[in-house]
């Protein structure tokens, strides 16, 4: 089962990856972008900081959009690098309708139509860098 959906830039590294994979009992991360997907040295750095609990996975959209079933059993993290990244896979999300933001330092008009077009499928967002911290609702 998806354990978390998230949109976040600089992804799960290290620390902030730890924290999650514990709250949320992950099994694995799926990292989704079509830009990582090819950049083999981020891709090096990012495994060198997960935790070794978790498995790696990295996926461009399409690949994710054809993978979402597969991951219907198992407990997963998934990360998309920005919101219309996510926009591209949300077909293949149904019934999820909860997502979390982290970082995302991106804010062009081509982002935020994505966003409103997600808010528009009744996803709900709410912004939360770590599990401790209070999430806030974006209304």
């Amino acid at each position: 089962m998806i354990r978390l959906l998230r949109v976040d830039d600089s992804f799960l590294y290290g620390k902030k990856a730890l924290l999650w994979i514990n709250a949320t009992r992950a099994k694995v991360i799926v990292l989704i972008d079509n830009g990582l997907r090819f950049d083999y040295f981020a891709q090096s750095l990012l495994t060198m900081a997960c935790p070794p609990q978790a498995e790696l996975v990295f996926l461009d959209v399409e690949e994710a959009r054809a993978a979402a079933g597969q991951y219907r059993n198992s407990r997963v993290l998934m990360v998309a690098g920005s919101f219309s990244q996510l926009l591209g896979l949300s077909p293949s999300l149904e019934g999820l309708v909860r997502v979390n933001v982290g970082s995302v330092r991106e804010s062009s008009s081509d982002e935020l139509q994505a966003l409103k077009k997600l808010r528009e499928q009744d996803m709900e967002f709410e912004i939360c860098d770590l599990p401790e911290d209070v999430p806030v609702r974006l209304e």
